[in-house]
């Protein structure tokens, strides 16, 4: 038997218990860039705290039926994410936040949940079921993607806009 051909068995335990281990940290930096991310829209953070979490060129996108609502405008890179947060932050009161589940698998992670809030200066409530998906390279979001109900949510906002012109 050639002995250049076999590896010995210690050799894959500790691949194995290497891979294992990188893993399990690349689990628990994206686990904590994601916490901190939610963490931050929940308590009402500071944007730039939450914009921070961000690479300098995240793959920024929020798919969208319309871009009426200005947080759903198209944007590229941690200018992009700002713009979001600002917008965000001006054109909605959130009322409700809750996040069911977060589901990591090494740098990549997928959070569900429910959002609720009022858009502009209107008393009625937008409630949204959520997927939101993530990329952590290097403990930076590096891609982001929400998945909403954009469809009722721009139909609302639309509304919402048209009712408040109707007034002046």
């Amino acid at each position: 038997m050639n002995s250049d051909k076999v590896r010995p068995e210690t050799d894959s335990f500790t691949d194995r218990f290497r891979n294992a281990f990188i893993r399990k940290a690349k689990n628990d930096v994206t686990r904590y860039v994601i916490d901190q991310f939610f963490e931050g829209l929940k308590s009402g953070a500071e944007p730039e705290s939450i914009i921070a979490l961000f690479s300098e060129d995240v793959d920024f996108d929020i798919p969208a039926h319309e871009k009426r609502a200005l947080w759903m405008e198209p944007g590229s890179g941690r200018t992009g994410v700002a713009d979001f947060i600002y917008n965000l932050h001006e054109e909605t009161v959130s009322t409700d936040f809750e996040v069911g589940s977060i589901l990591v698998d090494g740098a990549e992670a997928v959070a569900l949940g429910v959002m609720e809030s009022r858009a502009g200066n209107t008393e009625e409530v937008i409630k949204s079921e959520f997927a939101m998906n993530f990329t952590v390279y290097n403990a930076r979001i590096t891609r982001f993607r929400l998945f909403e109900n954009s469809l009722a949510i721009t139909a609302q906002v639309v509304r919402n806009q048209e009712l408040v012109s109707s007034y002046y």
